[in-house]
């Protein structure tokens, strides 16, 4: 288990803070698979099936993963203009802070406009 947390510490180190990482690979299926960025390449995983002949090529690894996991396009509606006002999102006392704030704003205005 410590091994895990080691390999885990390198490696956000080395995202948060590029140090160097540690070569170390683990490929096991039986065991949490540890592979860093880089180290493998699609030639190195091994060829796909395509009838009766091997083929190594970046759209039939697509196609391939696009059969296991498809991808759907989600259509989202755009945002409010006020997020806050959504009645989706209702909060009782976030609302009436709010509204309170909103208040204090609209008089620290006033006072600024009767200044000038």
């Amino acid at each position: 288990m410590e091994n895990i947390v080691n390999r885990s510490r390198v490696l956000l180190s080395n995202v948060a803070f590029g140090t160097a990482m540690s070569p170390h690979v683990s490929q096991d299926y039986t065991k949490p698979l540890f592979i860093p960025v880089g180290v493998d390449s699609l030639k190195q995983i091994g060829f796909i099936k395509e009838g009766d002949f091997d083929v190594s090529n970046e759209s039939l690894w697509r196609k391939t993963f696009e059969t296991y996991f498809p991808q759907t396009s989600k259509k989202f509606d755009s945002l409010p203009d006020d997020p806050a006002k959504d009645p989706n999102f209702r909060e009782p006392v976030i609302d009436n802070l709010r509204l309170q704030k909103d208040i204090e704003l609209e008089k620290l205005l006033k006072g600024v406009d009767n200044r000038l």
